[in-house]
């Protein structure tokens, strides 16, 4: 049987098509023998036709129902290889669907023409909402230019990872790890690229907060460097005074 949405096909419909043509075949001929060319009545050409005659409608019906066989086999060979690939494409969609990373196809326009759910989960948007849309509508001015230059080495076919910071619907910062590689049409052309998205927010924002606190802490070694240095000072500058006042006190 064909798949949903394909003509439904009936099993050895294409030997039975050949057998039908033949015997059209068979009453055409005995009726033209019959009534035109009037050689014996239409009962004695359908049963009992001269030799000659029946060797050539045997040949050709043997060629009808040859011709509905060897259509069969060609047929059942493309069914199951419809049946293979739909199989490998419902397959792959759903590892493409299910995947922890994010999938990101655009054109040569620099336009969404794929994404996957999480993708599309990770920019804060619906699937429907990101396809056809262009690629620089989820980044700000300054990523924009970084992005325009990552393109320009997709065309040259280079294939890279990097850090990039994208934006989201609310307007959050989405920091990830996007491996990407040009896309080419038959002839060699630059038709889009291809990219697989990894979110490191979570990591980028540890960082950053590792970060500020290491900065805070060395501010902290400065300012109590600065203190002791001067707790130094201001003891000196007592032991001196202390100094003073002792030899002032000899003198009276």
């Amino acid at each position: 049987m064909g798949h949903k949405g394909k003509i439904t096909a009936y099993p050895h419909e294409f030997i039975l098509i050949g057998i039908i043509l033949s015997i059209i075949f068979w009453l055409l001929e005995s009726a033209m023998h019959a009534y035109v060319f009037e050689d014996h009545d239409l009962f004695t050409e359908l049963l009992y036709p001269n030799i000659h005659e029946a060797w050539m409608r045997i040949v050709i019906v043997f060629l009808f129902i040859g011709f509905g066989a060897y259509s069969e086999i060609i047929m059942k060979k493309r069914r199951a290889a419809e049946r293979a690939l739909a199989e490998s494409e419902g397959k792959y969609r759903q590892i493409i669907e299910t995947s922890e990373e994010g999938i990101w196809v655009i054109d040569a326009s620099n336009r969404t023409a794929f994404a996957n759910n999480r993708m599309a989960e990770m920019l804060g948007v619906a699937p429907e909402e990101i396809v056809g849309r262009p690629f620089f509508d989820f980044m700000d001015q300054e990523a924009v230019k970084s992005a325009q230059a990552y393109i320009e080495r997709r065309h040259r076919g280079i294939k890279e990872q990097h850090d990039f910071r994208f934006l989201r619907k609310d307007g959050t910062e989405l920091w990830a790890i996007v491996s990407t590689a040009p896309i080419t049409g038959p002839d060699g052309e630059y038709s889009g690229a291809l990219g697989m998205i990894t979110d490191i927010t979570e990591r980028k924002l540890a960082e950053e907060a590792l970060k500020q606190r290491i900065e805070e802490l060395e501010r902290f070694r400065k300012a109590t460097i600065n203190r002791e240095f001067r707790l130094k000072e201001l003891k000196d500058k007592v032991l001196e005074l202390e100094g003073r006042m002792g030899k002032l006190t000899k003198r009276v």
